[in-house]
């Protein structure tokens, strides 16, 4: 990586060390590459501690790049040139049209799929781009597509790594998909994107999306984590979307390909919280009452009313937000979806407490926990979740 990491802690678990450096000091390349190393052997190290903190229920965890775009400008005949090179090096599949009026090109190698996109002539020469984009794009493929990118186009600044998916799969033990689907619920529930602004939660057809207006390819990040069918496999798949100022932020273009599945540090991007209990909520309520009290007391409309009222008001306003009738139904909304309604009122009412307050981080420790409460052990126990009995593994109680 060309960029130091600012005081990152690349350990999701609280209990776990940080591994940090001070960004403003220029590394020499020797350094950069140290560094390198540590921060790809620590994510990996992180992987397994969760996987042991799991006790049986996760099998592995596995890192990729599900899908990767690339934009250029089609200027001095570039994608006449950059199509004729992926003709000659790759097979071509199929070419068809899109309801927009662009052409799309289908080559495959392996497992990976380059599609060339041609779009519409603009006579506008600086908005004549087009795009290729890759599904599982492996080192070889990476490689190549970035040679015939620089021989074809000179200036950098005319081409641009405009998305990168980094996924983070979760396999278990089991494969009793309704014991999947248990799994992959417990976790989209406590799962939320870092530094997201308000109104950056969305579910679409059972896929839970995260990022500016609910839309992944909007801003410079997205979050979308969901349940797939691979290979007969299935699992819990956590995509972080980078897009082009993300990307920027972590020094990564076209120069720098291959990316690897590390090239981001997923965990700096996505974190567990818990949600809001009865407790915060009346805390949160008071919060707003007070300061809403504050700003109306010279209203003759609101005198009559006190600071009691108006936390009864704003309690009932956020359970309403967010489809609850009573306390009891906020652990059925998910916590990112809580954030949202949290921001929303922050904003609107001007008050300055922090997430943090209402809605702390938990560890992944802490959420096996809630999954073995959620999910009794002898139910558990009966799947023989590959010859290991959780009865067996689970710590001794002390009387």
């Amino acid at each position: 990586m060309k960029n130091s990491l600012a005081e990152t802690n690349i350990i999701m678990d609280h209990k776990q060390s940080n591994v940090s450096c001070n960004s403003n000091i220029p590394l020499s390349k020797s350094h950069r590459q140290d560094h390198a190393k540590i921060y790809h052997v620590n994510i990996y190290v992180n992987l397994k501690n969760i996987k042991k903190l799991s006790e049986g229920i996760i099998s592995s965890l596995n890192l990729s790049n599900d899908r990767m775009a690339i934009s250029f400008r089609d200027s001095h005949g570039a994608f006449d040139l950059i199509k004729g090179s992926l003709d000659y090096w790759f097979p071509f599949i199929s070419c068809k049209k899109g309801n927009k009026g662009h052409t799309v090109y289908r080559y495959k190698y392996g497992l990976s799929n380059i599609f060339l996109v041609e779009y519409p002539y603009n006579p506008d020469p600086y908005q004549n781009w087009d795009r290729l984009t890759i599904t599982n794009p492996d080192t070889y493929v990476q490689t190549k597509i970035k040679q015939i990118l620089e021989n074809h186009i000179e200036n950098k600044s005319r081409m641009s790594l405009s998305q990168v998916e980094f996924a983070l799969d979760i396999h278990y033990y089991t494969s009793d998909y309704n014991l999947i689907n248990q799994y992959n619920k417990i976790i989209n529930h406590y799962l939320v994107l870092c530094y997201s602004r308000e109104n950056s939660y969305n579910n679409y057809k059972g896929t839970d999306y995260q990022g500016k207006n609910g839309n992944v390819r909007e801003g410079s990040k997205g979050l979308r984590s969901y349940i797939k069918i691979e290979n007969n496999c299935t699992f819990s798949r956590i995509e972080l979307q980078a897009n082009r100022l993300l990307l920027k932020k972590n020094g990564l273009n076209v120069s720098s390909l291959p990316i690897r599945p590390d090239s981001i540090n997923i965990f700096k991007y996505i974190e567990l919280r818990q949600g809001l209990t009865e407790s915060s909520l009346n805390r949160l309520a008071s919060t707003l009452a007070k300061k809403f009290y504050k700003s109306t007391r010279d209203n003759p409309l609101l005198t009559k009313k006190n600071q009691n009222d108006f936390q009864g008001i704003y309690k009932a306003l956020i359970l309403h937000e967010l489809n609850c009738i009573n306390p009891s139904d906020l652990t059925e909304v998910p916590v990112a979806k809580q954030i949202n309604v949290f921001k929303r009122f922050k904003k609107d009412v001007g008050i300055t407490n922090q997430v943090e307050e209402y809605f702390p981080k938990m560890s992944w420790e802490e959420l096996f926990n809630v999954i073995k409460q959620a999910l009794p052990l002898d139910k558990l126990s009966n799947n023989k979740l590959h010859g290991i009995n959780l009865d067996e593994i689970q710590p001794k109680k002390v009387a």
